[in-house]
């Protein structure tokens, strides 16, 4: 039950959270929520052979990266909230066997 009521608020903050954006601001400036910057930091992990590096990061591919996230952030926002209510009804479901 506690899982399910976890996945229930995190669904809801991230519902929350992305309705921010195109929502009207109420101060002086007049304007809505945008997305304002994303950050994206990658690891992979391999190791070619004894005693190489095994954990590689590239400044470059995560700027790239955070570039098409930030062009396609509606649409993987909408993934990341099928996501979170997959959560929900996973946990949910648990919860009811129990």
């Amino acid at each position: 039950m506690k899982n399910w009521q976890e996945a229930k608020e995190r669904l809801r903050c991230a519902v929350e959270y992305f309705g921010l954006i195109g929502k009207p601001q109420r101060t002086t400036h007049n304007a809505v929520g945008v997305l304002h910057s994303v950050k994206v930091e990658t690891q992979i992990h391999h190791q070619e052979t004894d005693g190489a590096k095994n954990y590689h990061s590239s400044a470059h591919f995560d700027a790239a990266l955070s570039e098409v996230i930030r062009c396609r952030f509606p649409e993987l926002a909408a993934e990341a909230i099928s996501e979170l209510e997959a959560q929900v009804s996973a946990t949910g479901k648990l919860a009811r066997a129990d």
